[in-house]
């Protein structure tokens, strides 16, 4: 009988609290249920803005104030296989730096100071990377101020006849450039897209049959053409406004071009792009 009478005494509040639930959820079909759907509807509409979206496109650009030349050397065999194994005792760089110092002094010997010739090599030894171009040897940074096209294609001549004259080739060559006021650049080309962007809404309105309302709506798009790929698919910004790619270890630790590719047809500039998106309310005629 004790136990009966405990049964049934959890089992009654369990049944109403039942009960109380399912009678909401009864309440609430019901509800919806005498609802009218243009209300629903109306609900959906108004939470989402609409007008007249476009896309406007910007650019600007500069002449180059300074300018970063890098230089990937690798040896000279194609697909020779992997690079030779360390020995015992073998410091990590030691035989990247002195393969690369007849490249370093061949850009001194163009003018420009030592100090601003860097030599970067991978700190490990033994590295099993390589392919198109050979086992990469290191990559050789070279600062310049006020660059010219003459100097930079220049410098890569002699950077080149110095590889070869040791058994290695340029398996990459890039060369970023870059302004002091990058700021200005940002905002002419923002300034740009933002005209390009009404001109395009009040397009779009005149072939609608509309009118053009104020601007509700405005925000910043990534432009797709402010980066390019290097050799080995790796993205690198298009100039120096942008932070440098990561310098990924394709060809050994660190080993590959963090700035753009270089193009001996271009001359050395800085340009900045931008992609506005703007909404405009449309305003019943």
């Amino acid at each position: 009988m004790r136990t009966a009478t405990r049964t049934t005494s959890r089992s009654g509040p369990f049944a109403r609290r039942v009960a109380t639930v399912g009678g909401l959820f009864v309440a609430l079909a019901a509800v919806i249920a005498f609802t009218p759907l243009s209300a629903i509807a109306q609900t959906a509409t108004t939470a989402t803005p609409t007008g007249i979206t476009v896309t406007g496109y910007g650019e600007a650009s500069a002449p180059a104030e300074t300018a970063i030349l890098q230089f990937l050397v690798t040896r000279g065999d194609y697909y020779g296989g992997p690079p030779p194994q360390p020995r015992p005792g073998d410091v990590p760089g030691a035989e990247e730096q002195r393969l690369a110092a007849p490249i370093a002094q061949a850009l001194i010997a163009k003018g420009i100071p030592e100090s601003a010739v860097d030599v970067v090599v991978s700190p490990v030894l033994g590295s099993s990377a390589y392919g198109p171009g050979g086992p990469a040897v290191a990559r050789i940074d070279v600062a310049l101020e006020k660059p010219d096209l003459a100097t930079v294609t220049d410098l890569v001549s002699a950077a080149s006849v110095a590889a070869a004259s040791e058994s290695l080739v340029l398996g990459q060559i890039g060369a970023g450039y870059d302004v002091e006021d990058c700021a200005a650049l940002e905002r002419s080309a923002r300034e740009t897209a933002i005209a390009d962007a009404r001109a395009r809404a009040a397009v779009q309105a005149d072939l609608l049959k509309v009118n053009l309302g104020e601007l509700i709506a405005s925000s910043d798009v990534p432009s797709p053409t402010a980066t390019t790929l290097n050799y080995f698919g790796v993205a690198v910004p298009l100039n120096g406004c942008a932070p440098a790619a990561p310098s990924v270890a394709l060809n050994g630790p660190g080993l590959t071009i963090t700035v753009a590719s270089f193009d001996p047809a271009a001359d050395p500039e800085v340009e900045v792009y931008s992609q506005i998106n703007l909404t405009f309310a449309i305003v019943a005629g």
